[in-house]
C-alpha cells in the first residue's frame, strides 16, 4: 500500500490521510503529505463539512456531477442546511480544519485518499463510506481510474 502511494506521490498526486502521524510508525517512511485526525465515528460529519466547504467554495465539478451522479441537488441542499457547530463538534475538528481537506481537493487536478481502518468499525460506518462516496463524486480528482475511487460506476 504504501509503496503505491509513495509511487503515486512520485506522478504528481498528493497523499493525505487520517493516521496520527504522517509515517510509517515502523520504518519512519513518510507514507502521507498531510492528515486529519477527528473522532471515532466523526466521519460523517466531517466528511460532510468538506463536502459543504467544495460546494461553498465552488470546487464542486458541476459538469462532472451533472455526467455522473444522480440526486445531488437534494444532497447540495441537505449539506447546506448542516449546522456547522453540529459538524464540528460531532467530527472532532474545526470548520477549519475541514476547509484544509476540502481546499486540497477542490484544488487539485488528482489524488489519492487513504481512509482506513475504522471508516467501517462503527455502528455508523455503512453510511461512513457513503459519506466519503459523497465528496468523491463532486470533483474529477478522485474519480479518475488513475485516482482511487471505487463508488463511481464511470471512471473513464
Amino acid at each position: 500500500m504504501t509503496t503505491s502511494c509513495r509511487s503515486s506521490a512520485c506522478r504528481g498526486r498528493e497523499g493525505a490521510g487520517p493516521p496520527p502521524r504522517a509515517e510509517s510508525a515502523l520504518f519512519g517512511t513518510k507514507i502521507a503529505d498531510d492528515f486529519f485526525s477527528l473522532n471515532i465515528g466523526g466521519d460523517v460529519a466531517y466528511l460532510t463539512g468538506v463536502l459543504r466547504h467544495l460546494i461553498e467554495h465552488n470546487w464542486a465539478d458541476e459538469e462532472f456531477v451533472a455526467a455522473h451522479t444522480e440526486g445531488f441537488g437534494e444532497l447540495h441542499d441537505a449539506v447546506l442546511d448542516s449546522d456547522w457547530d453540529e459538524l464540528a463538534l460531532a467530527a472532532g475538528a474545526t470548520r477549519g480544519e475541514m476547509l484544509r481537506l476540502a481546499h486540497l481537493i477542490g484544488n487539485s487536478k488528482r489524488g489519492i485518499l487513504v481512509w482506513s481502518m475504522g471508516v467501517t468499525q462503527h455502528a455508523g460506518g455503512e453510511e461512513g463510506v457513503r459519506a466519503d462516496c459523497r465528496w468523491t463524486r463532486t470533483t474529477r480528482a478522485a474519480s479518475r481510474s488513475c485516482g482511487a475511487s471505487t463508488c463511481l460506476p464511470n471512471r473513464a
